[in-house]
């Protein structure tokens, strides 16, 4: 029989100082114990072979055979956390310690939880640099992803998404299932993202989605139940006080007796079910791992919400003794959408809009269950029967598959073949009944629309890889050549005059011919091709000098025939400070890595194809020998010098590890500068066609600065508690707007960006940020109840105009800095996450405020119960009395676990979760959001009017994993 005996023993660090609550355990079993404030432990009744377990965060574990010993010293060594951690940089990957630019990265176990419905909500508010809004929460909108602000006006400003090398836009993620991905990593500067040359201009994220596990076959098994409620709704006028102004101001209007909140109405308890399933096992030579998701979603409108099936299967096989690898990824998804009822499908009259404006003493329903309308007033909408009549729907089905071989020619030399295609096909159906007043399908006794669109892409990687260590030298060069070839097509069909309707949008030929309208049946088609080689180097100098360089030459269909080709290159060296030996032996410094790049990349993102050629089109018809014959004319200028956007950036960083990786982060600065800026620019005619033009005239900056902490106040071996925050600043501004073209002047310092009520109030001027907001100055409401504006150039008269020079820069919707804060804390099998997230300094134009603030109206709208104190009744133009601080503080993400301890011989391991979502926001915006930023390349930061509510989720999760 084994002797057992006491064993005893001090644990020190380095330099011989001693380490408390170092966990010591018998390997296999639970059993231990923990070193003391002198770093010194026992342990009774240990065999001698018994084998011990040291851990300690921060530290390399060990592993120590007792083999008749009765004490035991040992010296815990630093083991800088992630940085063994493989990041993929994009056609390969690196250990952190070796990656040069800047990356960020986030693993599956650190993301947000609850009621996920795409995957960007995983990484709010995690990032440095990475700013994910969520504009509302329609079930059909997705978050909007800016990697260190807007760098572009036209040439695109979405990120590039690879997905285990398939590549896309954010469209792409919206294909997945969350609890498919793994990891992201993103990259934020040039030196990292040139590597994907033109389409990685506004940054590059990768996803890496679950691999199959080697073993017995197991089962996960993940199920999310979320409750939706109105997070914030408008303050608008009850029926008690509208009715006490109007009785005070003696308006002739009409009262119907009721007391109606028109946004209570329009608005319910959403639901969210999230189930996943996935199965995973196989050999070494073979694993898999399948899995199937359905996420329901019913939105707090009426008749909004969607349905999503997804499934995927990721097959990894080796062969020739693992010299040759393959990977076989396929992902479908089929996705059924209710969307928000509109009229004309664009957005006008929407139930929005009309449940603000409706007075609340109209009734809903007449008393013979009929929707009610006052046809005395033009253009009423009720909005109840909006939601209810109209139908906006859409199918949604996607594919995209990827295979890929890699062969080890020998150990250092690999070649690789990737190939991926993807597709998607979106059909929608929209229909208006004839009996729905107020509306186009009143108008024209039932109106309908029906449309189809259709994205293919493929994609070729032929690639090699040689890596070979040298003494103290390690290098690593990879060579690609890649073609991507996109094809876009659909139509449209509109019908209008039924008979009946009972067959809504699917039968259009049901519709009165003579009703049909020019554009109202169309179709288009276009391709575009992208061709690609590239090379890398990756150098390391005894670990602690780095370098790697890359350059991309691509060539791309959408520019004119004197550009269409561009080379991007890119630099960055890194220096790892604490690997030098006058830190080596820090008690303070584990690990300190200093980062200088720079890189160029092209930018055509934005662009349609065909836009560098002369187009005609249809310029309506004559008689023609008696016949009516279709006119054709220049419909677009052609510009044979469209060329490559171009953007140049520098970034510094500093990455750290510090008190024994109690304290990590990391620091950047960098400065952008974006060239040959792409956008519709006005040209005069003649000599033009027409009177606008495609070219590259514009500058743009953008610089900020970036900062990152973890923080591990506790640490012991049943209790962890961490602490996360990162702050990022940009400052972006436009350098230039004016040029040549072929000898004619292209100037303009001032163009309308964004509108309020059909009225420019967000403008691109020169020397100052995207969209800022140059209007009027509030100075007054005089005794008629018309506002008073500044004349401010004080000539005697305020010139109402978009280049009046009474307009001044009266904010800006761009933050000064954005944050975000998290903190989990774990005891045993108990575990709980914070997230907070906030934005400061950024202006919103309340539009919303300014259309229910028109006393003169009330009569046959409601207001905001401010209005009687305002005093406005006629508003000669928009004015910064409007703007105001869109500055918010918000907790995002509240979640509660619990494992719990189980003794099965099939259940490995079974979690209980309670999750909240925006629980609370700290905002001094007076509407109902203050997060209302778009996608920034259509004006931004103007009111929440047509904006879906945003909700706030309670959600019951059980995650389930059988043997």
């Amino acid at each position: 029989m084994a002797q057992e005996k006491t064993l005893t023993g001090r644990v020190t660090d380095t330099q011989g100082e001693p380490m408390p609550g170092v966990t010591i355990t018998i390997k296999g079993t639970t059993s231990g114990t923990i070193s003391n404030m002198d770093g010194v432990y026992s342990l009774p009744d240990v065999a001698d072979q018994t084998v011990l377990t040291y851990s300690f965060i921060g530290m390399k574990t060990q592993e120590i055979a007792i083999e008749g010993k009765t004490r035991i010293d040992v010296t815990m060594h630093p083991n800088v956390i992630g940085l063994e951690e493989v990041v993929a940089v994009g056609y390969g990957s690196l250990k952190k310690a070796d990656v040069t630019g800047s990356v960020n990265r986030m693993m599956s176990e650190d993301f947000n939880q609850g009621p996920v419905t795409n995957p960007l909500q995983q990484l709010q508010g995690r990032m440095t640099g990475v700013n994910i809004s969520q504009a509302g929460s329609d079930p059909n909108q997705a978050p909007t992803i800016r990697i260190r602000g807007i760098n572009s006006l036209a040439g695109g400003n979405d990120p590039l998404v690879v997905v285990d090398g398939v590549q896309g836009g954010t469209e792409l993620l919206e294909t997945l299932s969350p609890a498919d991905i793994a990891s992201f990593d993103i990259l934020k500067d040039a030196s990292s993202s040139a590597i994907y040359g033109s389409r990685g201009a506004a940054g590059v994220v990768l996803v890496t989605t679950r691999n199959g596990k080697a073993g017995k076959m197991h089962l996960e098994v993940n199920s999310v139940s979320s409750l939706e409620t109105v997070a914030g709704k408008p303050d608008l006028m009850n029926a008690t006080q509208w009715r006490e102004y109007i009785g005070k101001s003696e308006i002739s209007t009409s009262d119907y007796g009721s007391d109606t909140d028109w946004f209570d109405e329009i608005t319910r308890n959403g639901h969210i079910l999230n189930n996943n399933i996935a199965i995973t096992g196989g050999t070494n030579q073979l694993n898999y791992r399948a899995s199937l998701s359905y996420i329901s979603q019913e939105g707090i409108l009426l008749e909004s919400g969607s349905d999503k099936l997804t499934g995927s299967l990721k097959v990894h096989q080796k062969n020739l003794n693992g010299r040759l690898q393959t990977t076989l990824h396929i992902n479908v998804n089929a996705t059924k959408a209710d969307f928000v009822a509109t009229d004309d499908y664009n957005d006008i009259n929407t139930a929005l809009v009309a449940a603000y404006q409706r007075r609340p003493v109209e009734p809903v329903q007449n008393d013979d269950g009929s929707w009610f309308y006052d046809s005395g007033i033009w253009g009423y909408v009720n909005p109840v029967a909006l939601l209810n009549e109209t139908r906006n729907q859409g199918d949604l089905d996607s594919y995209f598959g990827s295979i890929k071989t890699e062969y080890s020619v020998w150990e250092e030399l690999k070649l690789g073949v990737f190939a991926s295609k993807r597709k998607n096909n979106s059909t929608y159906g929209y229909y208006q009944p004839s009996y729905l007043f107020g509306t186009n399908g009143y108008t024209f006794q039932g109106f309908a629309q029906k449309s189809e669109t259709s994205l293919n892409e493929e994609l070729l990687d032929l690639s090699i890889n040689y890596k070979k260590s040298m003494n103290n030298h390690r290098i690593a060069l990879t060579g690609v050549y890649e073609w991507q070839q996109t094809t876009n097509e659909g139509f449209k069909a509109i019908g209008r005059g039924f008979i009946s309707d009972i067959n809504g949008y699917n039968n259009l030929g049901n519709g009165n011919i003579g009703n049909v309208q020019s554009g109202d049946i169309s179709s288009f088609k276009n391709e575009s091709t992208l061709i690609s080689f590239l090379a890398r180097l990756n150098y390391g100098y005894r670990d602690k000098y780095l370098l790697t360089m890359n350059i991309r030459h691509d060539g791309s269909s959408k520019l004119g025939n004197n550009n269409k080709w561009g080379t991007f290159p890119s630099a960055s060296v890194a220096w790892r400070i604490s690997q030098e030996p006058f830190l080596s032996s820090s008690a303070v410094v584990d690990d300190l890595k200093l980062r200088l790049g720079y890189g160029e990349t092209g930018n055509q993102g934005g662009l349609v194809p065909y836009q560098s050629v002369r187009l005609l089109a249809s310029q309506g018809s004559t008689l023609f020998n008696g016949q009516s014959t279709t006119l054709y004319g220049t419909s677009q200028n052609e510009n044979e010098n469209l060329k490559w956007e171009v953007k140049k950036m520098v970034n510094i960083g500093l990455d750290f590890h510090l008190l024994k990786n109690r304290l990590m982060g990391s620091i950047d600065y960098y400065n952008g500068n974006t060239d040959n800026m792409l956008y519709e620019y006005a040209v005069p005619v003649p000599p033009f066609y027409t009177n606008t033009l495609w070219a590259n005239i514009g500058e743009m900056s953008n610089k900020g600065i970036e900062l990152s902490l973890d923080y591990l106040p506790v640490k012991t071996e049943n209790t962890t508690w961490s602490v996360g925050f990162n702050v990022s600043r940009n400052q972006n501004k436009i350098k230039s707007l004016n040029g040549t073209l072929n000898g004619n002047e292209l100037s303009t310092d001032m163009v309308p960006y964004g509108y309020a009520d059909g009225r420019a109030v967000s403008f691109l001027k020169v020397g100052e940020p995207v969209g800022i907001f140059y209007v009027y100055k509030h100075a007054g409401v005089d005794n008629e109840g018309n506002e008073i504006l500044a004349d401010l150039n004080k000539d005697g008269s305020v010139t109402i105009d978009n280049r009046s020079p009474d307009r001044y820069n009266a904010g800006n919707p761009q933050p000064d800095f954005t944050y975000g804060i998290n903190t989990s804390f774990s005891h045993k099998n108990f575990d709980a996450m914070l997230v907070f997230t906030g934005s400061q300094g950024n202006d919103i134009y309340n539009g919303t405020w300014s259309r229910l603030n028109r006393l003169g109206e009330i009569g046959i709208l409601n207001m905001v119960p401010e209005a009687v104190d305002n005093g406005f009744k006629v508003m000669s133009d928009f004015s910064d009395f409007w703007i105001q601080d869109g500055s918010f503080f918000r907790l995002s993400n509240l979640t509660l676990g619990y494992n719990l301890p189980l003794k099965s011989e099939a259940i490995s391991r079974l979690r209980l979760s309670f999750s909240a979502n925006n629980l609370f926001v700290i905002t001094g915006y007076k509407g109902t959001d203050p997060e209302i930023q778009s996608d920034g390349a259509t004006g931004f930061g103007i009111d929440d009017f047509n904006l879906y509510p945003r909700s706030r989720s309670f959600a019951f999760g059980v995650n389930l994993t059988l043997k």
